[in-house]
């Protein structure tokens, strides 16, 4: 047998042998993670884009997304563990809520915020002390 026909035969082996543990390695890696995707509304039941959604883990923010206009969020790859998942926009109160998440889980989460009454009454913002929004005005 000739050198060159060895060498086929021994890298045909080996990638008959390592291909299949490559390839059970990776699928084993993909479905380890989780993914946590919700949506966001008013308590009248209206969608609300621009929501930021934070995923955090051991008091370290872990990764912050926005929600799209239909108020939609998704956070994907999330390794299995404990989680606290915190959302805020501006006029609205904020949301605190904890989530397990173990090996392949897809959590859903649907929150509902409600308008942050003592900043904005009437029309008016009430952080600023007069109610005003212009210098000299």
């Amino acid at each position: 047998m000739s050198i060159s026909k060895r060498l086929t035969t021994t890298s045909s082996l080996m990638l008959a042998i390592f291909l299949p543990v490559i390839l059970c390695v990776t699928v084993v890696a993909q479905s380890s993670t989780g993914s946590i995707r919700g949506t966001v509304k008013d308590v009248a039941g209206a969608a609300i884009g621009g929501a930021e959604v934070s995923l955090v883990h051991s008091q370290a923010v872990l990764r912050t997304t926005v929600t799209s206009a239909d108020g939609k969020f998704n956070l994907e790859h999330v390794a299995p563990g404990s989680y606290a998942i915190l959302v805020s926009h501006s006029g609205f109160g904020k949301y605190s809520g904890a989530v397990q998440l173990t090996s392949g889980d897809k959590k859903e989460l649907n929150v509902e915020l409600e308008v942050n009454r003592q900043r904005y009454q009437g029309g008016r913002d009430l952080r600023s002390r007069d109610g005003g929004c212009c210098a000299g005005g």
